[in-house]
């Protein structure tokens, strides 16, 4: 899969797009003998001084609109954040969405989805794209 790198402000936020910056924790799963690390996503940076590794852009599209609203509605809205699985390249961030439909997806093909609340000042903004 390639990827198109745009040069972008650090601030970006227009009626389809935001950039979010997430904050991840790893942590320790012990099954038996087995000590595994994970990454867990604990929230976001919605205004992050400079852009990093960890800021990816959340966009809307017009077609989704359906899953965002479905979401919204389910009374606690999440985010989800694809991060690619190959073991080549850890922790590479590759989209956010707020379509569980999409993130069941990229699930299917075996890339790592994590999720977490959707802030409400995300959710606001979605509700305004929808509407």
């Amino acid at each position: 899969m390639s990827q198109t790198i745009y040069e972008i402000s650090d601030k970006l936020r227009t009626r389809e797009a935001w950039s979010i910056a997430c904050e991840f924790v790893d942590h320790s799963i012990i099954t038996g003998a087995w000590v595994t690390r994970q990454k867990q996503l604990v929230g976001f940076n919605l205004y992050p001084e400079k852009l990093s590794n960890k800021s990816v852009i959340l966009n809307l599209y017009s077609n989704e609109k359906k899953e965002y609203l479905a979401n919204l509605k389910t009374g606690h809205p999440k985010l989800f954040v694809v991060i690619d699985n190959s073991t080549s390249v850890q922790d590479r961030l590759l989209t956010i969405t707020a379509s569980r439909k999409v993130a069941d997806h990229y699930t299917e093909r075996g890339e790592l989805v994590l999720s977490s609340d959707m802030p409400d000042e995300v959710a606001n903004w979605v509700k305004g794209y929808i509407h």
